[in-house]
């Protein structure tokens, strides 16, 4: 199986300057664990369910304070749609990815 073939097509984003709060309730409402942070077109990051745990309620910030910038994980991967899953997920322990479907 090819990356393309599991992807979701239009993802939905956040931004980083959004706070952790309008973040967890957009993946609630969705149904997600993952969010792609993007900074008008680019991709800066990646946001999951467990980024807003650990970096930020676990560490005393207050989701209403928080930012997405402080809990994301910058520089997220992106693979081309032709990439077989199982060699990304050999190379990498990834739970969420971005995919460049000009690739």
């Amino acid at each position: 199986m090819q990356v393309g073939e599991a992807m979701t097509v239009r993802a939905e984003t956040i931004g980083p300057g959004d706070a952790l709060r309008d973040a967890a309730r957009k993946m609630r409402d969705i149904g997600i664990g993952a969010l792609p942070v993007c900074d008008g077109d680019r991709l800066v990051g990646m946001l999951t369910d467990r980024d807003i745990v650990v970096r930020s309620i676990a560490a005393g910030v207050a989701p209403d304070a928080g930012k997405v910038r402080d809990a994301m994980t910058p520089q997220a991967r992106t693979y081309a749609t032709g990439t077989s899953t199982c060699t990304r997920s050999s190379r990498h322990t990834v739970g969420s990815c971005s995919v460049d479907a000009g690739e």
